[in-house]
């Protein structure tokens, strides 16, 4: 019990020491450089993540930091991919 409060704390500690404004300052400046290609990389970036699992809301937020209201179907689309992909791949294995 000690040991998983342990954890759980330098977890908590090392995330809050990651620069993640400076890193979603940086993701803004490229997928707005990329012009209209940036909605197109942003989109496949958020499929192939939430098909390795990555939570959805993550790529939901930045969706909606970088692009607006535009980037609403970008969750569904990635979890319609994976669905499919379980639906049809992984249940063969």
């Amino acid at each position: 019990m000690l040991a998983g409060l342990l954890l759980v704390s330098v977890l908590a500690v090392m995330w809050s020491l990651l620069p993640l404004r400076t890193w979603a300052g940086k993701f803004d400046i490229w997928i707005h450089e990329l012009g209209a290609w940036g909605f197109v990389a942003f989109w496949l970036f958020c499929v192939i993540g939430i098909v390795l699992l990555v939570p959805a809301s993550v790529f939901a937020v930045a969706a909606g930091a970088a692009f607006g209201w535009e980037a609403i179907p970008i969750a569904t689309v990635g979890s319609a991919c994976a669905f499919f992909i379980a639906r049809h791949f992984i249940t063969k294995i």
